[in-house]
């Protein structure tokens, strides 16, 4: 499959974003439907849309940048703004993308702090 009318579902299809389909430019609102294909149900993007569409607030959008990015998803989590001007979104997203840094992974030396601290308080030692 190397473009979206090669896909199965192409026809019943309403996702906004289609993993057949190169390039950028694509917005996608959490409540929009997902790439339904199992085929692509691994990737990241698709993956994060997935938990996005469960706690994003959905009056908010998502480029496909965004969604490349590997970043924290909390509840009430926001996209950028649809009421703002076009020629201010390329800068908005740059701004969206440094507030929402990329995971990373903890160092061994991190985690035994967090080891040692989570002993601690179940000893008592620390409160709560």
């Amino acid at each position: 499959m190397n473009k979206p009318t090669d896909c199965p579902r192409f026809e019943g299809c309403s996702a906004n974003i289609c993993p057949l389909v190169n390039g950028g430019g694509f917005i996608w609102y959490p409540d929009e439907e997902v790439c339904l294909l199992s085929e692509f149900s691994g990737l990241d993007w698709v993956k994060r849309q997935r938990r996005l569409k469960k706690k994003a607030v959905p009056d908010y959008y998502f480029t496909l940048t965004m969604l490349q990015q590997d970043f924290i998803i909390k509840k009430g989590i926001c996209g950028l703004d649809p009421d703002k001007d076009t020629c201010t979104v390329e800068g908005d997203e740059n701004k969206w993308l440094k507030s929402h840094p990329e995971k990373r992974e903890m160092s061994e030396g991190d985690k035994q702090i967090l080891r040692n601290r989570m002993l601690k308080i179940r000893q008592g030692l620390i409160p709560v």
